[in-house]
């Protein structure tokens, strides 16, 4: 174990620094910076009084797109599907 006496705040911060994944500098000296991981809930109109609701980004933070289609149909008692595409997404229906 460490004493208390010998942490200090400076310690903790860390000043000017970046991780080296974040930023990406391009030819030209153009700096291109990391997209951050978001989930986006979209609704979209399927027919006159019909919607479905799209989810995407659950699989940037590590959960499987199959057991959470599942869980939603299970908890809001509609049907929800995996969607593959150039961003995978789930539609939930209902």
């Amino acid at each position: 174990a460490q004493a208390v006496g010998d942490l200090s705040l400076e310690d903790g911060k860390k000043k000017g620094k970046k991780k080296d994944g974040d930023v990406q500098i391009l030819p030209g000296g153009k700096v291109k910076k990391k997209e951050t991981a978001q989930v986006t809930i979209s609704r979209k109109e399927r027919n006159k009084r019909k919607y479905v609701t799209t989810i995407s980004g659950l699989d940037l933070f590590g959960v499987k797109l199959g057991d959470a289609s599942k869980a939603f149909a299970k908890k809001f008692s509609c049907g929800a599907s995996v969607v593959k595409g150039q961003v995978d997404e789930i539609d939930v229906q209902g």
